[in-house]
C-alpha cells in the first residue's frame, strides 16, 4: 500500500463528524471497545506474514501500513496456567499499566506479580505486559487493533522514543509495522514487531488528523479490564 499520498486516507477525506455518523448509523450508540475493532495478533513461530481480517475472509501481508492514532499500556495476571485457565477472565488487570483491579489489585509498579522473575519457572514476569496499537489505514474509517505481546514492548517503546527525540507525536508520522524472527534464551523461535517510519504526515494534513484522533479517542479509547486477549507471549 503506497502511504505517500496521505490525503488518499479515507478518514481524512471526511470529517470527524462524518465519521462518528457513519459509525452511529450502523450500531446506534453502542459503545466501542477495542475488541469490537479488528484485531491482529502477533503470529507465533517466528511467521513474517500478518494474518489480516477484511470483508472477504482473512488475508496475509507482509506489513501492516497506517498512522497510529492511540495506544494503550494494558496488564493482566492469571492466577492459574493457560491450559487450565482458558479462557477465564484475569484475576487482576490493568486498561493502563499503572493501577490494577482485582486480586491482588493495587500499583502495577511495586506490585510483585510486575517484576522480573515472577513468572513460573522464574523467567518473565506473572502479570503479562501488552501494548495496543490503533492503527488508522488509508482505507479505513475506524482503525484496527494490533496486540503486541511482552516480546514486542521493547521495540515498540524505542520506535515511539525514537519519534519523540524528533520532535514528532506518534500520529504525525505514517508507521509500518512487519515482523522479524527472534529467539528466546531458551532457544524458541517468535515472531517480534519491527516498527519503523514511511515518513512524515504533510503540515497540511496535520490539523484534520488531529481533529480525528481527538473526535475518535473517545469512541476506541473505552476498555474494560477483560479485553486483553491471552497468549503465552
Amino acid at each position: 500500500m503506497a502511504l505517500k499520498k496521505v490525503e488518499t486516507f479515507l478518514a481524512l477525506q471526511n470529517t470527524p463528524v462524518g465519521v462518528l455518523e457513519t459509525v452511529k448509523e450502523n450500531i446506534g450508540n453502542d459503545r466501542i471497545t477495542d475488541r469490537d475493532l479488528d484485531r491482529i495478533t502477533v503470529p507465533l513461530g517466528g511467521g513474517l506474514n500478518w494474518t489480516v481480517p477484511t470483508l472477504g475472509g482473512e488475508d496475509s501481508a507482509k506489513t501492516l501500513d497506517g498512522i497510529i492514532v492511540h495506544w494503550t499500556a494494558p496488564r493482566a495476571y492469571w492466577a492459574t496456567g493457560l491450559e487450565a485457565g482458558g479462557n477465564a477472565p484475569p484475576d487482576c488487570s490493568s486498561h493502563n499499566g499503572e493501577m490494577g483491579y482485582g486480586q491482588p489489585g493495587g500499583e502495577c509498579f511495586t506490585c510483585p506479580l510486575n517484576q522480573w522473575g515472577s513468572a513460573e519457572g522464574g523467567g518473565g514476569k506473572a502479570c503479562k505486559e501488552k501494548r495496543m496499537l490503533f492503527l488508522l489505514r488509508a482505507t479505513d474509517l475506524l482503525p484496527i487493533v494490533i496486540q503486541a505481546p511482552s516480546t514486542s514492548i521493547q521495540t515498540v517503546k524505542k520506535y515511539l522514543l525514537r519519534l519523540a527525540s524528533q520532535g514528532l507525536p506518534y500520529w504525525s508520522v505514517l508507521t509500518q509495522l512487519s515482523l522479524e524472527k527472534a529467539q528466546s534464551s531458551t532457544g524458541i523461535s517468535y515472531s517480534r514487531i519491527a516498527p519503523k517510519s514511511s515518513g512524515p504526515v504533510p503540515e497540511e494534513q496535520r490539523e484534520k488528523l488531529a481533529e480525528y484522533v481527538a473526535a475518535i479517542k473517545p469512541i476506541i479509547g473505552y476498555m474494560v479490564n477483560t479485553d486483553i486477549e491471552r497468549d503465552e507471549a
